[in-house]
């Protein structure tokens, strides 16, 4: 069984799919963290302008990238590895988000990891949350759904994240990073976030994490 959870930053998509995996035992398969640590390589390579124009890109050098990482899943946390070494709790940062943003953007980049995450699906039945994985990952999943929150809520979600906090990320940047992301991410013309045709739209928005899996696994 496949499950797509689809949303932009910080609606509580991800956190509800970690739930409903620790809930089925799924293997859940976080598609964010792995376009995170793409952003996280090109970072080392090539400046923000340099990145945002993408002349560079080859199918080559997306399969290089590729082949460096490593997904797993492993007591309730999904982990990453690049050349083998674990950089998961260096990913979520306001430079990555940018460098993921534009990255994932890029169709060879897409296709790239496109046929990662479906050997994934293959695999294993999961729990998919990101961006178009009811649209394009897997069309045809079982069930799907779509997570949204009003703007200033998920600003003061991010914000709350564990990872920000310890950053001591001032309220006004991390706004301005979610409404670039949501920019970038409505408007590119690969794979733009939507909702899929046929998912559930559940706006979290002044519903409770818990209220939120409960509402889920009740359609389930």
């Amino acid at each position: 069984m496949i499950i797509t959870i689809d949303g932009p930053t910080a609606s509580g998509k991800g956190s509800i799919a970690k739930a409903l995996a620790s809930h089925t035992g799924y293997f859940y398969l976080d598609t964010g963290l792995l376009y995170r640590a793409l952003g996280y390589m090109v970072r080392e390579s090539y400046n923000q302008y340099e990145t945002a124009v993408g002349l560079f890109w080859s199918a080559e050098l997306v399969a290089g990238y590729s082949q460096r990482l490593a997904y797993r899943y492993e007591s309730g946390m999904a982990h990453i590895c690049i050349d083998g070494r674990e950089v998961t709790g260096e990913l979520r940062t306001p430079s990555i988000d940018w460098y993921a943003s534009h990255v994932s953007s890029i169709p060879l980049v897409r296709a790239g990891l496109r046929a990662l995450q479906q050997d994934l699906g293959k695999r294993h039945d999961i729990i998919i949350d990101g961006r178009d994985c009811g649209t394009v990952i897997f069309p045809h999943a079982s069930h799907k759904f779509f997570i949204t929150a009003a703007l200033e809520v998920r600003v003061q979600r991010a914000h709350a994240d564990k990872v920000r906090h310890a950053q001591a990320m001032p309220l006004s940047e991390i706004a301005h990073a979610v409404m670039m992301r949501d920019l970038l991410d409505l408007s590119r013309p690969v794979s733009p976030l939507r909702p899929a045709h046929d998912a559930i739209i559940l706006d979290t928005t002044h519903v409770g994490l818990e209220a939120s899996i409960a509402l889920v696994l009740s359609y389930l």
